[in-house]
């Protein structure tokens, strides 16, 4: 596959409005995929305290990008659990994976 930078020399620029989990994931596939990629985000620090299930596929396909990162090699403030398919699913604290995903991407 090619960057979307490979032709004559054009590289795309990527403005993502907000660091949370998803813009974090949109500007590190954004990157990965030859963009020049910005983030801005108006808090100074991760303050969500809610959690959210991430979901195995076919519901979503966050798990193997997540994976590709080292992410479930980590084990904190998440909580583990088992669908009826054997296929695992994960409850994490927001504040928790955009530090993580914040840390990849620097």
């Amino acid at each position: 596959e090619r960057a979307l930078g490979d032709e004559d020399g054009f590289v795309p620029k990527v403005l993502v409005v907000g660091a949370g989990p998803v813009g974090l994931l949109s500007a590190l596939e954004s990157w990965r995929a030859g963009a020049a990629v910005r983030v801005i985000e108006k808090r100074s620090a991760y303050t969500r305290m809610i959690y959210f299930d991430l979901y195995p596929p076919p519901w979503y396909d966050t798990h193997p990008t997540l994976k590709n990162l080292g992410f479930f090699v980590q084990r904190a403030e998440r909580k583990d659990w088992e669908l009826a398919n054997s296929k695992l699913a994960y409850t994490i604290r927001a504040s928790t994976l955009e530090a993580f995903l914040s840390k990849v991407a620097l």
